[in-house]
């Protein structure tokens, strides 16, 4: 009498193969979600304080491509070309800099540094050491800062 032991590669690893790869998709489904999930919460939060702080809608503080990064803009093109470069964290301490002086100009600024760094893909993020979540705590920190409750925003992005 023999017994029967599945082989490496046979038909009984092939299924077990599927469902493990099945089940890894699956799992990067979801932090796709999740990752999605938390930058539309990030946007829709930004675009609230604009139009209830600032009474501004839609786009707001954009740069011309052609003079994307001109002196004219000051501090809002330094921060932006520095966080397109990689330097997340160097840029938001000089919009931090900046904040001390409190301004609706400045508020503004924030507001829109926030929400293009909000843009970035997480890797890019990541491999620049910043987060997802160091947006959120950025941007509840500068609510704060300004006094604006976040209460009724913020509190499902924890």
């Amino acid at each position: 009498m023999h017994a029967v032991i599945p082989r490496a590669g046979g038909a009984f690893s092939s299924v077990t193969d599927t469902v493990l790869s099945g089940i890894a998709g699956a799992e990067a489904e979801i932090m796709r979600y999740e990752e999605d999930y938390v930058m539309r919460m990030l946007k829709e939060a930004i675009e609230v304080v604009m139009r209830i702080a600032l009474n501004k809608k839609g786009p707001f503080y954009e740069l011309e491509e052609e003079n994307r990064y001109g002196s004219e803009d000051g501090l809002y093109s330094r921060i932006l070309k520095m966080a397109d470069a990689g330097q997340i964290n160097e840029a938001e301490n000089l919009l931090w800099e900046a904040l001390e002086e409190k301004s609706a100009d400045h508020l503004e600024t924030g507001l829109a540094f926030y929400y293009h760094i909000n843009e970035f893909e997480d890797e890019f993020l990541l491999a620049n050491h910043y987060s997802r979540d160091e947006i959120r705590d950025g941007l509840r920190n500068m609510l704060r800062e300004y006094e604006i409750d976040d209460s009724l925003f913020m509190s499902e992005l924890e």
